[in-house]
């Protein structure tokens, strides 16, 4: 059962995007617009609060910056991401379809994951690139 919550995308990007609040509490970001998404094309500019560390919802933009973006923070990990983070912008790798998930590989991206994890994709430790665990 899916149910969408509240989105500032959808005030500034045309209702292309909604979070998605699926029944186990998990948010997420997913592309709803008509238009397939080609290599490099904007989903969001990251906006926010920048922090020396790393918290639960921010993403690392350069060493000791992490930003607190209102949208951002529903970004999940994905170990084949569709998206990257590049400077300050959420950019598509390949292509974005009408219902797929926004979604970056955390540990090609966070130097420390402040909250590791176990992804639900080949069950990999999630923790960051500098982690002796990665």
């Amino acid at each position: 059962m899916l149910s969408t919550l509240f989105s500032k995308t959808d005030i500034f990007m045309n209702n292309q995007f909604q979070i998605v609040n699926h029944e186990n509490n998990f948010r997420d970001l997913v592309y709803v617009g008509e238009n397939q998404l080609k290599a490099n094309d904007v989903v969001l500019e990251l906006n926010g609060e920048i922090l020396q560390s790393p918290t639960r919802e921010s993403i690392q933009l350069g060493p000791n910056q992490h930003i607190l973006d209102e949208t951002g923070q529903f970004i999940n990990h994905a170990c084949n991401p569709t998206c990257k983070i590049v400077g300050r912008t959420v950019v598509v790798i390949d292509k974005l379809s009408k219902g797929d998930s926004v979604t970056f590989d955390y540990n090609s991206n966070e130097d420390v994951v402040s909250f590791p994890f176990y992804c639900n994709c080949h069950h990999k430790l999630i923790s960051g690139k500098l982690s002796n665990t990665y």
